[in-house]
């Protein structure tokens, strides 16, 4: 599954950002100034390519779901039209104002790198754990045999048990970079990228159909889940891991036609999740499968619960209502279509009848 988007009025074959918006409504952001150049950036960076016509694909391909955008508005909209309203209802109390204190939120704020403290442990780690045993009067355990840590470090980063031969060949190294060149196998497997990538699968609340009422199957979400997969396997930095699935579509393109593909396929990040297809009030479902996915990309990506701010102001995190829906206008802009798009040379296509595959 992947999606992709075009502007309704020129039918410009992009992909899918919900940051490919002209329109003002960053001034409206209040939840600090490390969220609002989050989003500003990505914006000025793809507001001018969401713009450019680039119909790339025409070849006959696999379907996969988009995105195709809408006008974007040059102002925002009130909230009461959005919610189909006969008229404004007046707020009950004034906005919560957002403190210094809650813009160091410590999603808002880099991480550092912390001092290291006392210890005469090898692993600098062991000097954290060392330190916080020892304000409550424990010790580390002891350091473990090289069996047991190796079974230990395999199950940890692939979940798999180590084979025979692979204690066999750990046992008989000698050398003093044995655990070093242990720990470097284990992450160039493929099982590595497939033990990890599923618990970013799980927040990102990856499955094969749509769930709830009809349970629609998604034929193509596994082209999203491979994405991940690969991305833990070839260390993509974070940044670009988070920009692709938001906004892969309005990315500069490269001169390699598989890397933007696959930019594309990322932004199937946006199709998943929960939709009541037997919505009768369309705009309500319209407004629903918004509202998750702002939900997920704040909890995903900000480490914050946007959606308790759709009716009130937070009464934790920084968000107050107003900022909510200046994102959820930012998402409003896209729909859910269907799209072909071609197979990446690495995706696994063997046994597949693809006239079958087009027909779902």
């Amino acid at each position: 599954m992947a999606l992709s988007a075009s502007t309704r009025g020129s039918r410009t074959e992009t992909s899918i950002s919900p940051t490919a918006f002209s329109f003002s409504l960053l001034p409206f952001f209040d939840l600090s100034s490390a969220a609002a150049r989050f989003f500003s950036a990505v914006a000025r960076s793809r507001s001018a390519s969401a713009r450019t016509a680039s119909p790339t694909w025409r070849e006959k391909s696999s379907t996969i779901f988009w995105v195709e955008m809408k006008p974007p508005p040059r102002i925002v909209i009130p909230v009461f039209l959005l919610l189909g309203c006969m008229a404004p209802v007046q707020a009950s109390e004034p906005e919560r104002p957002v403190t210094d204190a809650e813009r160091q939120h410590w999603s808002f704020r880099p991480p550092l790198r912390p001092g290291l403290p006392e210890g005469d442990a090898p692993n600098p780690i062991d000097h954290f754990i060392g330190a916080r045993l020892a304000r409550k009067g424990l010790t580390l355990a002891p350091e473990a045999d090289r069996r047991t840590l190796l079974r230990r470090i395999t199950f940890d980063l692939t979940g798999l048990p180590p084979t025979p031969v692979e204690i066999d060949h750990f046992l008989d190294d000698k050398s003093p970079d044995a655990y070093q060149h242990l720990i470097d196998r284990l992450l160039d497997s493929e099982a590595y990228g497939e033990r990890w990538g599923r618990f970013w699968l799980d927040v990102v609340r990856y499955a094969d159909s749509n769930g709830l009422d009809e349970n629609v199957a998604h034929g193509n979400a596994w082209r999203y889940r491979n994405y991940v997969i690969a991305a833990f396997n070839q260390d993509k930095p974070f940044h670009e891991f988070l920009t692709e699935q938001i906004a892969g579509d309005l990315m500069p393109e490269t001169k390699s036609t598989a890397a933007n593909n696959r930019r594309v396929i990322a932004t199937g990040f946006l199709v998943l999740g929960p939709k009541v297809l037997a919505e009768v009030d369309k705009v309500k479902m319209e407004m629903d499968i918004i509202d998750e996915q702002v939900s997920t990309v704040g909890q995903a990506f900000m480490g914050m619960t946007f959606g308790c701010a759709r009716c009130h102001d937070h009464k934790f995190d920084p968000v107050p209502t107003r900022d909510y829906y200046s994102i959820q206008a930012v998402f409003g802009t896209a729909q859910l279509a269907d799209r072909k798009a071609p197979f990446l040379r690495d995706e696994n296509t063997s046994g597949f009848e693809e006239q079958v595959y087009l027909k779902m």
